[in-house]
């Protein structure tokens, strides 16, 4: 059995679709928003913590080298220090050579 529908009453069930329709993404809509910005916020963290570990980074390859450069320049310094100790001797030797 085929309903017959007058054009005005299509129409008011259309828009009481639409009505509902709108009213159940409404909420969708938001949570959508919602989570929008909370990806955008979790990604400025995320950008704002790589910048953080590239300046960790750089600051731990400058202290390498800082720490490089000090066992070198302690090599140095040692080498110096047994070369002084070595002429230092030799001197006293010859001091005591003298005086005697």
């Amino acid at each position: 059995m085929a309903t017959d529908m007058t054009v005005e009453e299509a129409e008011r069930q259309l828009a009481a679709i639409e009505a509902d329709t709108a009213e159940a993404v409404a909420p969708l809509k938001q949570r959508v928003e919602e989570l929008e910005v909370d990806r955008a916020v979790r990604e400025a963290r995320v950008n704002s913590l790589t910048a953080e570990i590239r300046r960790l980074e750089k600051e731990a390859q400058s202290l390498n080298q800082c720490t490089s450069d000090n066992a070198l320049a302690e090599i140095i310094l040692t080498d110096e220090a047994m070369t002084l100790e070595a002429k230092a001797a030799e001197l006293e030797a010859q001091l005591a050579a003298r005086n005697a």
